[in-house]
């Protein structure tokens, strides 16, 4: 599907100024993509961080690293249920 057919799939933020140095404070962009999914084919999303700019997170932080959420293109108001996946490599 495709937004002018009132697609249905996910919008995700990667907070890279958290976990690699692309982005130092005070700068804080966040990366977004969106992926429309349809019968056939789920929607998904990779972010890549370059050989050599990831950094460490400590297990206590708060910080976000990536956030998700459904969406609706081109007035589609179907209530549907979404099923998505989180995956996670670290290079070392």
């Amino acid at each position: 599907m495709n937004q002018f057919n009132g697609g249905l799939g996910l919008n995700a933020g990667f907070y890279q100024f958290n976990c690699t140095d692309l982005s130092p404070a005070p700068i804080t962009e966040v990366v977004n993509g969106t992926d429309l999914g349809s019968g056939n084919a789920m929607c998904g999303m990779t972010f890549v961080v370059p050989e050599g700019h990831a950094v460490e997170v400590a297990n206590t932080s708060t910080d976000i690293l990536a956030d998700a959420k459904c969406m609706a293109e081109g007035g589609n108001t179907a209530k549907n249920s979404f099923v998505a996946y989180l995956h996670c490599w670290v290079k070392i």
